[in-house]
Parts: structure tokens; sequence; C-alpha cells
């Protein structure tokens, strides 16, 4: 994870890549397992999704439906997978049934206002 984590951070409002990143938070718990959730634009359809990223040897991961829809689910072998899928929209090429370790990419739909990127009212 902290690979990507370090891709994000310098590519943060990049938008030459298939998924802008606008905002990434990162978690760690108590099993020391790690999980990133990034809010990125869509540059083929201008729409926000939130990505969240665990290790899937995890159990579940964070709880994806809090936040919005749950869309699709990617499981990447590895994190450079990962970082491609984020600049060129590249998904994996095994199935998930064929790969048993890797990150899984959960991709959410927002609900609601978080879904919104809206600027601060003129005064």
């Amino acid at each position: 994870m902290e690979t990507i984590y370090n891709w994000l951070l310098e590519n943060t409002g990049n938008a030459g890549h298939y998924y802008t990143v606008l905002n990434t938070h990162r978690q760690h718990d108590s099993n020391g397992s790690d999980s990133l959730e990034i809010m990125a634009r869509r540059s083929a359809d201008f729409s926000v999704v939130n990505l969240v990223f665990v290790n899937e040897h995890t159990a579940d991961g964070p709880d994806s439906d809090r936040n919005g829809r749950l869309v699709t689910s990617y499981l990447f072998s590895d994190e450079q997978q990962v970082i491609d899928y984020i600049a060129t929209g590249t998904e994996p090429q095994a199935s998930a049934s064929e790969q048993t370790t890797g990150v899984r990419v959960l991709v959410v739909e927002p609900g609601g206002e978080a879904a919104t990127i809206t600027f601060p009212h003129e005064q």
C-alpha cells in the first residue's frame, strides 16, 4: 500500500490520468492492515467516485456501502497494476477467481452531497 499511497500523493490533482485524484484518506487498523480511500473524478464521464483499496488477505475491509453504492470490485495482483488502473483505466487481466492474493479495489458511487464538488459561497 505504501507505493500506491506515495503515487497518490504525488499525483493528486493531475488531470492527465483516467482518474483525477481529489483526496486521499489512509487508515491503519489494530491488526496492522492498511486501507486507502480516495475520492476521484473519472475523466471519461466526469463522475465522482470513491476508490477503496484493501489487501485481499484482510477480512472485508472498510464498509464500502456506508457512503454510497458499490459499483464494481477488482482484484489486482500487485500495487503497480493498481497504479496503472488509476492512471489509464486498465482493468486486471486475470479474473478474480484465478487469483488468491493482491489488492482489492472497490469502486463506490458516493450518495447525496458526498458526490458533489462545490466551491465556497461568494461573499
